[in-house]
């Protein structure tokens, strides 16, 4: 349903069209671009900001319950790995190498929060989060939620 509206705002050339995620469809169609010069020609001939499909909050917390994940541990699991990427990090920086700060006790890695992730082939639950600036992305965390 997404994929087709989407579709059918390129053949229309009407960025209107895109999925919104107060439309309540468990995905919608939004920007994603480096800064407001990141775009691209749209069917209609104007520039627009890059777009991409996003999950919407509730999305991530119907994911949550159908696959019974415990939030608690979830939680703990995905601070534990921050928290591990954050001392990889800082022993790099100590050798004089630039490196991403993260601080663990953020809300955004908090698993109600989860912009990025997939489902895996075993089902495992692949949550991303991408670092970088506005010419890439440089690094990432992923963290697997079984």
């Amino acid at each position: 349903m997404v994929y087709n509206e989407t579709v059918e705002a390129f053949e229309k050339g009407d960025d209107n069209l895109f999925p919104k995620s107060s439309e309540k469809k468990g995905f919608h169609v939004r920007p994603k671009a480096a800064n407001s010069e990141d775009t691209f020609e749209f069917t209609n001939g104007l520039q627009i900001t890059k777009r991409t499909f996003w999950a919407n909050r509730e999305t991530i917390n119907e994911l949550i319950q159908l696959k019974n994940i415990d939030k608690t541990n979830a939680n703990k699991k995905i601070k534990e790995e921050i928290e591990k990427s954050q001392e990889q990090n800082t022993k790099l920086a100590e050798l004089g190498y630039n490196t991403i700060t993260r601080d663990a006790t953020s809300d955004t890695y908090k698993i109600e929060n989860t912009k990025e992730f997939f489902l895996g082939d075993k089902g495992y639950l692949y949550i991303i989060y991408p670092y970088g600036n506005k010419e890439y992305t440089s690094e990432m965390d992923i963290v697997i939620i079984k």
